[in-house]
């Protein structure tokens, strides 16, 4: 393993490893258990909220994709927005297939 080095600039880490120290200076919260973070070690510097949140990176809040109807919008489905995501139920126990935003027809 080598060494790598992380500079600290106006309060935000960038390189290698940024997110090690304060998070790089991006936003992260912890609720029931589940961590998420605007910080990513995949990019050399900067925060951009995960997916299910918005914000600047520096401040990220959930979106209720249920409430803005974003996700789960199935014939006959129901949605429960959940932190950083939602569930979604359909009817008759069908299998929801989220990527494509529809309900598995038997």
């Amino acid at each position: 393993m080598g060494i790598h080095h992380v500079k600290l600039h106006a309060d935000e880490a960038f390189g290698p490893a940024r997110c090690s120290i304060n998070n790089g200076g991006c936003w992260s919260e912890t609720k029931n258990g589940l961590t998420f973070s605007a910080c990513s070690e995949s990019e050399v510097n900067g925060c951009r909220c995960p997916v299910g949140f918005r914000g600047d990176g520096k401040k990220c809040e959930d979106i209720d994709e249920c409430k803005e109807r974003s996700a789960c919008q199935c014939d006959g489905c129901s949605c429960k927005d959940t932190w950083g995501g939602y569930d979604c139920k359909c009817k008759g126990d069908l299998p929801y297939i989220k990527e494509q935003d529809v309900s598995l027809s038997l």
